[in-house]
């Protein structure tokens, strides 16, 4: 992972193009560096590969959900630590899977509006540094 004084990297897992643009026109704003990635087995290799400051997970991506990703990215030591961001159509009270995705270290609900997905990316930055 990045140390304090450097560019922050996140992957970014998420199949929706429209919300894809969103994300990286935020994490532009806020300076990170982000690799993007539209399945989830893709972004699996992704996380391992790139080792992140964070990862954004979008709960229904195609190929792997997001509480498959989640859990093998807990279950692995150098993926662990990784500050986790889950994305969900579902409010995180309603999300018949809550117990896997509350591993995860933030949830926004979509549609979201700009400013809470910078929010939501400050503090998983927050997590890792």
């Amino acid at each position: 992972m990045s140390s304090a004084n450097t560019i922050k990297k996140i992957v970014v897992i998420e199949d929706n193009p429209t919300i894809m643009e969103l994300i990286k026109y935020v994490l532009n704003l806020q300076g990170t560096y982000h690799v993007v990635v539209y399945d989830g087995i893709q972004g699996v290799a992704g996380v391992f590969l790139e080792q992140p400051d964070g990862v954004i997970i979008d709960v229904k991506v195609a190929k792997r959900d997001g509480s498959h990703l989640v859990s093998c990215l807990r279950a692995e030591t150098q993926t662990a630590s990784i500050p986790l961001l889950l994305l969900s159509a579902i409010p995180r009270e309603e999300d018949p899977m809550a117990v896997l995705l509350s591993e995860g270290d933030g949830y926004l609900t979509k549609p979201f509006p700009p400013r809470a997905l910078i929010a939501a990316v400050e503090r998983l930055l927050r997590h890792c540094c």
